[in-house]
């Protein structure tokens, strides 16, 4: 969602189990040729907070995740309340880097405006779980205990599944974090992280209502390579989530272009739940308890004509995206309630020429 601000073992074991193939991407027509969208990867995980001080230190020194930087003073920058459609607010953020490859993850705290707090559970349409994978479990729930973050699996312990020993708890928001420790060793070149979680691998599960509003959108539209799951039943994760019964389908939904190293590491995961009472959230940028994430495109206006043909919302103040010196930006809600930062990289201005 919101980079511009700042300038897993689950997972795999999630994979979808039967991936149906989806279909054609829509081609759009642009000066007598046909123009498809190309998203070339996927940038950041954004969590919308309460108390950017407050999380980061969860963040930093229970999930064990490196702070790249953080604002010590909210600014309020019209570039980025044209972006996010909040007039009147001020910002700060914060980014940790992904001790793994792939996206990094921004926190940004929102000011001076009207804030919704949500607190959506795993199973709820609009919820978002960080999956990181660690090294030392025990040294993880001691340090949650001492943030005193709630545990949400059933019996409040660690249970066994696949390769790995997972367990979920919530950070100050009301988001979920799944800490997993893989049984053997992990890849060779895995972080080793000196923070007391030594996490080295870090991933974003998004929940949607069904898998296939999420083709017809991330492939239909954006032309990403998606991959659906049939829905199946998982006791053990049911048990991780404290969702009795529920069976859960995962999406993945990766640039086309990606070769299958990239396809893993750089990936959209959603997931959706059925014979579970669910509710659905859509939050704006500025309520804490909103996830988004930022998808950078090869062409912006080429996105852009495709998201509005869709009838998608676009939530940039005016439908407009928003330039600056290196970069032109929009932000944008996709069909499952998602916001999705979508960005084009510009080159940079021509040198004047020598005298």
């Amino acid at each position: 969602m919101l980079a511009a601000l700042v300038v897993l073992a689950a997972v795999g074991a999630l994979a979808p189990p039967a991936a149906r193939p989806a279909p054609r991407p829509t081609l759009q027509r642009a000066a007598g040729r046909a123009v498809r969208p190309r998203v070339l990867a996927v940038e950041d995980y954004v969590l919308t907070v309460g108390n950017l001080d407050r999380s980061v230190a969860f963040y930093r020194d229970v999930v064990g995740l490196p702070l790249w930087r953080a604002a010590e003073r909210p600014s309020a920058s019209p570039l980025e309340q044209s972006l996010t459609n909040t007039p009147g607010a001020r910002f700060r953020s914060a980014t940790f880097r992904n001790p793994g490859a792939g996206p990094a993850l921004v926190l940004i705290e929102f000011t001076g405006i009207a804030r919704r707090v949500w607190r959506p559970r795993a199973v709820d349409p609009g919820a978002a779980m960080l999956q990181v994978q660690v090294h030392d479990l025990s040294r993880v729930l001691v340090a949650a205990a001492r943030a005193r973050a709630p545990v949400v699996t059933q019996g409040g312990r660690a249970l066994l599944r696949k390769a790995a020993r997972d367990i979920v708890v919530r950070d100050p928001d009301g988001f979920y974090v799944l800490f997993s420790q893989p049984l053997t060793a992990p890849p060779a070149g895995a972080a080793t992280a000196s923070t007391i979680a030594d996490a080295f691998g870090l991933r974003m599960l998004y929940t949607v209502a069904t898998p296939a509003t999420l083709v017809r959108f991330y492939h239909g539209v954006l032309g990403l390579r998606v991959e659906a799951g049939a829905f199946m039943v998982d006791h053990t994760f049911d048990a991780l989530l404290d969702a009795p019964g529920a069976r859960l389908a995962v999406t993945q939904a990766a640039p086309a272009d990606a070769d299958a190293t990239e396809a893993a590491a750089d990936a959209l995961r959603f997931i959706a739940f059925r014979g579970i009472a669910r509710h659905t959230y859509g939050g704006r940028a500025q309520d804490p308890g909103t996830a988004g994430v930022v998808l950078r495109v090869a062409d912006l206006n080429v996105a852009l004509r495709a998201v509005r043909s869709s009838g998608i919302i676009v939530i940039s103040a005016g439908g407009q995206p928003v330039r600056r010196e290196r970069s032109a930006t929009v932000l944008i809600r996709d069909p499952a309630g998602i916001l999705v930062q979508l960005v084009q990289q510009l080159p940079p201005p021509p040198s004047p020429p020598l005298r």
